[in-house]
């Protein structure tokens, strides 16, 4: 299905990749991707609800406007150059997701898989639960809300401009841009060297 507009999938199992490019208007309900590999390219206006998708690098390539909920993923590379996210009650297994993505927010969600929106723009995280290693280093704009992040999560934030609330414990944090990040827990290393890029006024506290 490429090249069309306004399309409704409900109660359907998608077994077939690359499903859905440069279209305009979907709306998929209650459907399983088992096997979606390079699916939704270059679309926008995507809404999807109670949506279960496998197999699937390079997912939500090119995309704008996303409205999901209610939604697991397991693939990696996903949301690059993604634009006008917003995300609910989610469980994303995938590397390098979100990366040069902007303005994506995301609620109450599980994220896990290093690298996570490397160089993107306007990302906020709320009440989320995040894994992996160097999490959203070169980010601009950065906001977390009373996140979590597990053991294996280190040397986060690099270059990043971030405005964060944390609880529980943090492994590391290297060298953040500038804002403000407050941990409720512990925070194992905190590093801060030469490397650290202007304006150098992140201030990162224990609280």
């Amino acid at each position: 299905m490429w090249y069309s507009h306004d399309c409704t999938m409900n109660d359907c199992q998608v077994d077939a990749p690359k499903m859905f490019r440069r279209m305009t208007g979907i709306e998929v309900n209650r459907t399983q991707f088992p096997n979606a590999l390079e699916t939704f390219w270059d679309c926008s206006k995507i809404r999807l609800r109670d949506v279960t998708i496998a197999k699937a690098d390079y997912l939500f390539m090119h995309c704008s406007d996303i409205d999901i909920a209610d939604y697991r993923q397991d693939g990696n590379y996903s949301f690059q150059y993604a634009k006008n996210v917003t995300i609910r009650n989610a469980v994303i297994n995938s590397k390098d997701a979100f990366w040069e993505a902007e303005n994506v927010t995301i609620y109450d969600s599980e994220l896990n898989g290093e690298y996570l929106a490397w160089y993107g723009k306007n990302i906020r995280l709320v009440r989320c639960h995040l894994t992996g290693e160097q999490l959203l280093c070169y980010v601009d704009g950065l906001v977390l809300e009373d996140c979590t992040f597990g053991p294996d999560a280190n040397l986060m934030f690099e270059y990043s401009t971030v405005e964060a609330t944390i609880k529980g414990d943090v492994t590391s944090i290297k060298n953040p841009s500038a804002g403000h990040i407050r941990v409720a827990g512990k925070i194992g290393e905190l590093i801060i060297d030469e490397n650290q890029k202007e304006p150098k006024d992140c201030v990162v506290t224990q609280c």
